[in-house]
């Protein structure tokens, strides 16, 4: 590919206070999409596009549009708050430009792209990210749109409108593994989504399962809701090789397994910090319960506690307290700890949150355009899940932060501590940007006014 221009300028760094610019944080996830090679990996899977000699790489485009949907912006003609930034962010393609690399891509382009960010995700890896575990979070977002004029919306089981995509984070990183983008009827138990997804997951790994390599393969687990506990979904997950845990629906035998447990089955939960919580407990039911029908070694454990505040009670759970379960096959005798492991799978949710406030409430466009050839529609879920992945590879430590038996990610409240009331803040003049899923402000930086 031959492109007249590809350079972006070197932005030193002071502490004078002079030449202060808007959005320099933006600027940080170019260098890591220069430094970890995403750019160079994404021009080269877009190779193929080129027919003459551009002036804008192609690739650059997507990461300009990664980096505006992660600051805020809404649409593609958002570039043109970092396009007004050229001291900062070099030459930006024009809104038109963006629109034709966005319409050109197809499914065989698809997936090089797939390929170039697994490959760059290995050398962010190789640079000290590389988690000791890996647990992979599905889970399903509803997402409403205002227009029924997108394409494949449809009406949810909310009474909404819009989307159902279904969804795959690593948890110990927070990156976005994959995403598929669904019509609002779609399922929440389809297994055939959750086995595509749980390929395109494991594809996105730098490094083996266990099963596949015993001396390097990560540790894997495959986590999800109670929609991830079809036969089909599990089934795959262990002809994978996987350990699984899913949430399991409390049906009339369920309740009549927890009424016939006797009162010495019954231990301690414990809390992500690994100490008892006094007001609930867990249990094993798999002698009560028929399983035959799941795989070899799989388990059902359940949970009791008082309702919490505000929490829906039912007439018929037993002895009034609000019961849960989840179905594994780890064989950890140690019953709390898968236990106190599945709940973590709550914080997926926290991360979809976040990645809707950056970008998710843009959707794809009508049948015209990049919809037409598939760029809208399939690749919605990665694009947007581009801005985050990069924020989370450049800001994630490594080492201990990520070792032990229940890892804390980084940002999570401690245990006990309460939410501040949010103080007012005084307006910034000069801030690095509007905040997530703000619309920018069309601010531009004059020619003449030195950087620094």
């Amino acid at each position: 590919m031959r492109v007249k221009s590809n350079y972006r300028p070197r932005v030193p760094v002071r502490a004078d206070g002079a030449g202060l610019v808007g959005h320099a944080g933006s600027r940080l996830l170019a260098e890591v999409a220069e430094r970890s090679g995403l750019e160079a990996a994404l021009s080269r899977a877009l190779a193929p596009m080129a027919k003459r000699v551009r002036r804008h790489d192609p690739a650059r485009v997507l990461v300009d549009l990664a980096i505006t949907l992660a600051a805020g912006g809404e649409c593609i003609s958002d570039l043109a708050v970092i396009r007004q930034q050229p001291d900062l962010f070099g030459q930006v393609a024009s809104t038109s430009t963006a629109w034709r690399v966005l319409g050109s891509i197809d499914e065989r382009m698809l997936v090089r792209l797939t390929a170039a960010v697994a490959r760059a995700r290995a050398t962010v890896w190789d640079w000290g990210l590389r988690p000791e575990q890996a647990t992979l979070d599905f889970d399903a977002t509803l997402v409403e749109v205002e227009s029924d004029g997108k394409e494949q919306a449809a009406p949810n089981y909310k009474h909404g409108f819009g989307y159902h995509p279904l969804l795959v984070y690593l948890d110990q990183t927070g990156e976005a593994l994959g995403g598929t983008l669904r019509p609002g009827n779609a399922g929440s138990n389809t297994a055939q989504d959750h086995q595509g997804l749980l390929d395109e997951a494991l594809a996105q790994l730098p490094l083996p399962t266990q099963q596949e390599d015993k001396e390097r393969g990560l540790q894997l687990l495959v986590r999800s809701d109670s929609a991830g506990a079809s036969h089909g979904f599990v089934n795959a997950i262990v002809s994978r090789g996987l350990e699984f845990s899913v949430g399991f629906d409390i049906t009339e035998p369920v309740r009549e397994a927890i009424l016939k447990l006797p009162e010495g089955s019954w231990v301690a939960a414990i809390t992500k910090e690994m100490e008892e919580l006094e007001e609930a407990e867990v249990a094993e039911v798999n002698g009560l319960l028929d399983v035959s029908k799941r795989p070899k070694g799989a388990r059902v454990l359940v949970r009791r506690e008082q309702p919490h505040p505000g929490a829906t009670y039912n007439l018929f759970d037993p002895n009034r307290l609000c019961p849960q379960a989840l179905l594994t096959n780890s064989q950890d005798p140690d019953i709390p700890y898968p236990e106190a492991r599945h709940r973590l799978h709550a914080l997926v949710e926290d991360q979809i949150k976040c990645a809707k406030d950056a970008a998710w409430r843009t959707s794809p466009a009508t049948a015209s355009g990049p919809t037409r050839c598939g760029a809208s529609w399939s690749s919605w879920p990665r694009t947007c899940s581009a801005g985050p992945n990069r924020s989370a590879s450049s800001c994630l430590p490594a080492g201990p932060a990520q070792a032990g038996a229940l890892p804390a990610p980084a940002g999570r409240r401690p245990a006990g501590a309460h939410r501040q009331a949010k103080q007012p803040e005084a307006r910034r003049p000069l801030a690095l940007g509007q905040g997530a899923g703000a619309r920018f402000h069309q601010t531009a930086l004059s020619s003449n006014q030195p950087l620094s």
